[in-house]
């Protein structure tokens, strides 16, 4: 962000002491942290710290930074972090107020903070406050589908682990996450057949288990496992599928929106299957 605009945004927060004083989407971020065992956090635009300072609370064991140029005493992301990175990154109602001719290099700094996840809430109106020069707060806005190019061009390796979009606020939801590293791990596909129940191997033992629809563990069927890491659902079903799957699905990292039947799909199915698990077999 280019020292003018960052000046701009500081005077914005000295005269207004509620501005970026918002903490949104707390428990999506939550879940992140808490499922993928994240140990450290960077709150990138951390405005006045609301949010930082509810992880803090909430993880008191996981390191959480909050970095915004126009806030004194957060002008810096701490060297020693800095060089070690953090597992995620969040910009939370950020990235609408970067430089439309230099966002580039606010997103590639995120990247080379080498994180395992990122979190993107990013608004695409206008804004209802306006700077100190009257020019609106939101100086780049664009849609879900412009943002969801660029940042799959900037973090080159990630792939969208789900987006929301919210037609009443006009916001924009994405994570995203690096592919599973299991080349060389033992990966577990289990199908939901009479005949996987044939298979006594320790399903709970392998790396990483995927499984599909309406699956059924425990409760006479613990021969296929309890713990699940990818739950592959047709996205026509999701709406069905999860609220009956929700005591079964606490621990899940990732959920495949899968196409339905047909050779076609089948073959989406296969790609999307491949991008999360890059080293895995596929038949």
């Amino acid at each position: 962000m280019n020292a003018e605009l960052v000046e701009q945004y500081r005077l914005l927060h000295e005269r207004r002491p509620d501005y970026g004083s918002g903490a949104s989407h707390v428990e999506r971020i939550a879940a992140i942290i808490e499922r993928r065992g994240v140990r450290s956090v960077l709150d990138f635009g951390c405005g006045k710290g609301a949010l930082v300072e509810r992880l803090r609370a909430r993880f008191p064991e996981v390191v959480v930074d909050g970095y915004d140029p126009a806030i004194r005493g957060r002008e810096r992301i701490p060297l020693e972090r800095y060089q070690m990175g953090y597992e995620m990154v969040i910009a939370n109602d950020v990235l609408e107020h970067l430089d439309a001719e230099g966002y580039g290099e606010d997103l590639l700094e995120m990247g080379r903070l080498e994180p395992r996840w990122l979190f993107f809430n990013i608004s695409c109106r206008p804004a209802v406050n306006v700077l100190p020069n009257g020019v609106n707060c939101h100086t780049l806005v664009r849609r879900p589908e412009w943002w969801r190019e660029v940042l799959l061009a900037c973090f080159p390796g990630f792939i969208e682990h789900g987006s929301e979009w919210n037609e009443r606020s006009k916001g924009w939801m994405l994570a995203m996450t690096r592919p599973l590293e299991l080349e060389g791990r033992r990966v577990a596909i289990v199908g939901n057949a009479p005949q996987a129940m044939g298979n006594r191997e320790d399903v709970d033992g392998f790396d990483c288990v995927v499984r599909f629809n309406n699956f059924v563990v425990g409760d006479g069927y613990e021969a296929v496992g309890t713990r699940t890491d990818v739950l592959a659902i047709p996205a026509c079903n999701r709406a069905v599928i999860t609220p009956r799957l929700k005591r079964f699905t606490e621990g899940v990292s990732y959920v495949l929106d899968l196409a339905t039947a047909g050779c076609v799909q089948a073959k989406a199915n296969h790609g999307k299957i491949r991008q999360l698990l890059p080293h895995a077999t596929i038949v």
